[in-house]
């Protein structure tokens, strides 16, 4: 019986660098399918108002996970194939070409969880929709043109998988214009409604919208990187996971701290409902 479809390749057969690169992509889906089910089940734990972000931070997680359950698989596959090639430029062209069919999934990922990101960043502020409703929305129709863009940038190639590097800056350079108005629009027209917010859901602010900043930084690197001919693009794939973890996960769990510090300080220990289960005694 040939089992070889069943199991990963060793690293001794496809090369170390290629076997930790799925077992980042494997590990990514769990934290965030797990992440998903920790926000569906500790709604008890936070404020009333935050609790319909919990459920987004849920839904974020639950899609990404979904996402990373198809990128491991297709990974799988490309490791069943490159553990049967021996010459290193066709190894190469392989794992380009792989990375272009998965650079799909992730996109269709982020033009669902990237807007939902930035609206989770919103509503930590408990900021009223009628008063946000035209600047949320020019925010996230930026995102959505942001992440279309690239996409369209990630798919300047030949049919013989050669990058076309002009159309692909160009329309990289379109997608950065709509990240900066989506930034732009995040900083400056929500500063003011800080002022509004407790001090822990003012500082989650602020540390999510950074994080959100920043780590969206590694994507136009990888985006650039790709254009190296002789570059491993495995090395894309393990940034974009740590990336994907941070930016999802990492802030989902900073508005988590900050809803569930805001119900400690409304509720006396007593009525708290962790330490309720561990003394049942109390109150």
């Amino acid at each position: 019986m040939d089992l070889a479809g069943f199991f990963v390749p060793t690293a001794g057969e496809v090369g170390l660098l290629e076997q930790v690169t799925h077992y980042t992509l494997f590990a990514t889906m769990l934290a965030f399918l797990a992440a998903s089910v920790f926000f569906l089940t500790t709604q008890n734990r936070v404020v009333p108002e935050h609790r319909a972000s919990m459920v987004l931070h849920a839904i974020i997680c639950l899609v990404a996970g979904v996402s990373y359950f198809f990128i491991q698989d297709h990974y799988r596959h490309y490791l069943q194939v490159i553990a049967t090639v021996g010459d290193p430029a066709e190894r190469l062209n392989l794992t380009r070409e792989a990375y272009v069919a998965i650079g799909q999934t992730r996109y269709m990922d982020w033009t669902v969880t990237t807007p939902l990101l930035l609206l989770a960043n919103v509503l930590i502020l408990r900021v009223r929709t009628r008063y946000v409703l035209a600047p949320v929305t020019v925010m996230l129709l930026a995102d959505v043109l942001m992440i279309f863009t690239g996409y369209l940038g990630e798919n300047q190639i030949t049919d013989g998988g050669t990058i076309l590097a002009g159309p692909r800056l160009v329309w990289g350079t379109v997608s950065t214009v709509f990240y900066l108005i989506a930034v732009y629009i995040l900083f400056t027209r929500f500063r003011a409604y800080q002022r509004a917010a407790q001090r822990e859901e003012e500082r989650a602010f602020k540390t999510m919208a950074l994080a959100t900043v920043t780590t969206w930084g590694v994507y136009p690197v990888g985006y650039l990187l790709a254009l190296i001919t002789d570059f491993d693009l495995n090395w894309v794939h393990v940034a974009f996971s740590v990336a994907d973890v941070v930016n999802k996960i990492g802030i989902g769990l900073v508005a988590f701290w900050a809803a569930a510090t805001v119900y400690e300080q409304r509720h006396p220990s007593q009525d708290n409902p962790l330490v309720r289960e561990q003394h049942p005694d109390v109150g």
